[in-house]
């Protein structure tokens, strides 16, 4: 996968250098936070509990490691009230750092924050253009796509392997965001969906019938 060094890389080598118990990298749903603590942690020997899917306290504790000793990485902590409390324990004890990825902070003592924040448009001309050429895919015009897709990663990775399935021009077609909505970004917005409380959901859907108004 084809990765643009940003801010955060940096803020997290820092602090994985440092003695720091407990540091949560965080960000919206497919900005890069769990690929930014693969990329850190990949020469550093660890453990990994993949939390995907988990929706209660009782299913985050079955996915820790039994062997709880040295660096863990607690993946894709959507639900943060919910890891909140096995992370606590987990962190407190002997021996173990813990490195989070996930889409708030947890709100623990002496948790270190790392927030990943959205591409700007040169990083995203950068990532949309290195990805097509990994694909093998043709070039294609990123104006328009940085601006519709607002530096989300996961959404210019989707595009990408769009043009090399479909073309430029049925991507053009079909246009921008639908181009971009692939599997793995549904599965983020249905997660992202799933926690919301239910004042928050018709907010949300809202906002996805709403129309912009035309330039004058």
């Amino acid at each position: 996968m084809t990765w643009i060094a940003r801010a955060a890389d940096e803020t997290l080598a820092e602090l994985l250098a440092g003695d720091v118990r407990l540091v949560t990298v965080h960000g919206l749903g497919g900005s890069g936070a769990s690929s930014l603590v693969r990329r850190a942690l990949h020469k550093r020997p660890h453990l990994v509990a993949d939390l995907r899917g988990c929706t209660s306290p009782t299913e985050i504790r079955a996915r820790l490691p039994s062997a709880r000793r040295g660096l863990i990485f607690v993946d894709d902590a959507h639900t943060p009230h919910h890891a909140r409390a096995a992370v606590a324990r987990l962190s407190r004890e002997r021996g173990v750092r813990v490195v989070v990825a996930g889409r708030g902070p947890l709100g623990l003592e002496g948790e270190a924050l790392v927030p990943v924040a959205a591409l700007d448009p040169e990083e995203s001309r950068a990532l949309l253009s290195a990805e097509l050429r990994r694909l093998g895919a043709p070039a294609l015009g990123a104006s328009a796509l940085v601006d519709a897709l607002d530096g989300w990663p996961l959404a210019l990775r989707g595009v990408a392997a769009s043009v090399r399935v479909l073309g430029t021009e049925a991507v053009a077609r079909r246009g921008v965001l639908e181009s971009a909505i692939d599997e793995p970004c549904r599965e983020v917005l249905e997660s992202l969906f799933g926690a919301m409380s239910e004042p928050e959901r018709s907010c949300a859907r809202c906002c996805s019938r709403a129309r912009p108004r035309a330039s004058r």
